[in-house]
């Protein structure tokens, strides 16, 4: 058996496409501000569904105990790009991280589009336009929000917005404003597999008049 073909502790442990929501979350701390608040009390953002983040962060807002933004996002959208390809890359090889007589082997990420859902709560309407707007100047085609994500260009994009007031529980959708918008990145890559070989260890020896060169793998 391959030794790719085994599960074990070494097994890649991370979460999927964790650090591309990083970039969502900078390009929002980046975009989002309001004047009428000090430094402290701008925008809060956070990786959550709106229904986990009700509890804890919405429901302040909506009671009257706070009047910063709350804005939270979440992976809600995967579709693999097969047909795009990554210009003739197959293998990379590298030294191996804890082991000085191993190389990894890592074959090339699949490509893929991702959307991150958003949504934005606000006690006035003029708070919402205007983060709304800021997200906007940024990101409506043909321009885009440009970013380096593990050292790869990636573009953030923004559609789909929507109004979801009545969404609110009981009285909460006439204490505040709710709005939804969809954050997208066209290309985004997803590492696969990757295996450890021995390093090849190259030396000379003679039989007769003739060099020859033999490899042995440790």
């Amino acid at each position: 058996m391959h030794e790719m073909d085994l599960i074990t502790p070494e097994s890649p442990q991370y979460l999927l496409f964790k650090d591309y929501a990083l970039a969502v979350k900078e390009f929002l701390d980046e975009v989002l501000y309001l004047k009428r608040f000090s430094r402290d009390k701008q925008p809060n953002i956070y990786y959550s569904t709106p229904r986990r983040a009700w509890a804890k962060i919405v429901q302040p807002l909506v009671n009257g105990f706070s009047e910063t933004p709350v804005c939270v996002f979440h992976l809600s959208g995967l579709e693999p790009k097969m047909s795009e390809v990554m210009g003739g890359f197959v293998t990379l090889t590298e030294q191996h991280p804890t082991n000085e007589n191993k190389l990894r082997v890592n074959y090339s990420p699949t490509i893929w589009k991702l959307t991150y859902t958003t949504t934005l709560w606000t006690r006035v309407l003029n708070d919402m336009d205007t983060m709304l707007s800021q997200l906007l100047i940024y990101t409506v085609e043909p321009k885009v929000w440009a970013t380096k994500v593990n050292n790869v260009w990636a573009e953030l994009y923004v559609e789909n917005i929507s109004i979801e007031d009545d969404l609110e529980p009981g009285d909460a959708k006439d204490k505040t404003v709710r709005r939804s918008i969809t954050i997208g990145i066209r290309r985004a890559y997803l590492p696969r597999e990757a295996y450890d070989v021995g390093r090849i260890n190259q030396f000379m020896f003679e039989i007769g008049d003739e060099n020859h060169l033999e490899s042995e793998i440790i």
